[in-house]
């Protein structure tokens, strides 16, 4: 290990230690003071692991590990804990991370490096953070050309057309851009929802791409309201986490009383995924992954099944923290994924991100 390396840990470390208390009474409802230094010191990790360049990665070397993903995951969890490129202690690390993505937008408008190997996920991710962020920096008008609003307006504009040129026959989206690309349900979630956040910050997005997408998620549906692996293998059985990143993209695009979601919705509830089942071990593969979408599914419907639901994710999540702030990820995503997510979920009860609101 490095002289410099070991220095940086070691201040982490230092500023973990010294982290002030958080007073019970100054927090929101559902929220712990021990969820409080977590989400603290997690923030700590993500900034003393983000690279020279503003990117992340899922690799600890810091070569491949998908950073297009890496670097919209960990970006939108430093923006729900109230950073943005100009305000907060990681505002920096935001600003970083936006210029990163947008000087890794290829021509086709796809958000693109030399190791991502499959671009779509992290092309939707992107989509999702840039978004969040254009709605976050306000009005620029006037100020010239070149603003940050200007450059994140023109890069959205290209990543939606992009995402309409992707879009497969059947309505959904692939591992790349192109709709010759046999469909994908985890993709086709991540497009829906880069499209929705845009759409929240004021781009127009052309409808027919939306609903293409809805009657992809319709086709995918199975008998028991499951949503299964992509249009090709419909018959192949409901996927846990898919139905849940479903729910979660038909909620944000305000389809709530849609016979698909409330099929979708009865499956997740049927099967305790929100009240009594979050281990289910059918997920255990994707326990991250389902609970970033569960989480805002219970979220949205809020009430009782939100504040149940919470109350068990929180002390879950805390108590699987690794003591240096972070949370691992499933499979081959790592850290920085883990810990991001795990972010985003504790941090819903603040309300940052719009694109996880009603």
């Amino acid at each position: 290990m490095s002289r410099r390396l070991t220095l940086s840990l070691l201040g982490l470390a230092a500023f973990c230690l010294t982290l002030p208390p958080v007073a019970a009474d100054d927090l929101p409802p559902l929220v712990t003071s021990a969820q409080v230094d977590k989400v603290k010191r997690a923030q700590a990790w993500l900034a003393a692991h983000q690279l020279p360049d503003g990117s992340w990665s899922g690799n600890p070397a810091g070569h491949g590990g998908y950073p297009i993903a890496m670097t919209s995951v960990a970006g939108l969890a430093l923006l729900s804990c109230g950073n943005t490129p100009t305000r907060g202690p990681y505002a920096p690390h935001v600003r970083k991370a936006v210029e990163f993505l947008l000087t890794h937008q290829d021509p086709t408008g796809v958000y693109e490096s030399a190791s991502e190997m499959r671009n779509m996920h992290g092309h939707g991710y992107a989509m999702t953070f840039l978004a969040e962020v254009y709605g976050m920096t306000g009005s620029q008008q006037g100020r010239g050309t070149g603003t940050l609003q200007d450059r994140l307006r023109e890069s959205l504009i290209k990543a939606i057309q992009c995402t309409q040129a992707s879009q497969t026959p059947q309505g959904g989206f692939g591992y790349q851009a192109t709709p010759s690309q046999g469909d994908e349900g985890s993709v086709t979630v991540t497009q829906i929802q880069g499209l929705r956040a845009c759409m929240n910050a004021g781009i127009e997005v052309p409808g027919s791409i939306i609903e293409k997408s809805y009657q992809y998620l319709a086709d995918c549906q199975s008998s028991d309201g499951g949503i299964a692996y992509s249009y090709a293998t419909r018959s192949g059985g409901s996927r846990p986490a898919l139905t849940a990143a479903a729910v979660a993209t038909l909620y944000s695009q305000s389809r709530e009383s849609s016979p698909v979601t409330d099929r979708a919705w009865h499956y997740i509830e049927a099967n305790g995924l929100i009240r009594t089942n979050i281990e289910d071990p059918r997920i255990q593969g994707f326990f991250m992954y389902s609970h970033f979408y569960i989480a805002q599914v219970a979220f949205i419907r809020g009430g009782d099944e939100w504040n149940q639901y919470f109350g068990l994710i929180r002390e879950n999540l805390i108590a699987k923290a690794n003591g240096d702030g972070s949370w691992q990820g499933e499979g081959g995503a790592g850290l920085v994924f883990g810990t991001s997510l795990a972010v985003i979920i504790l941090q819903l009860p603040y309300k940052q991100l719009m694109i996880l609101n009603r």
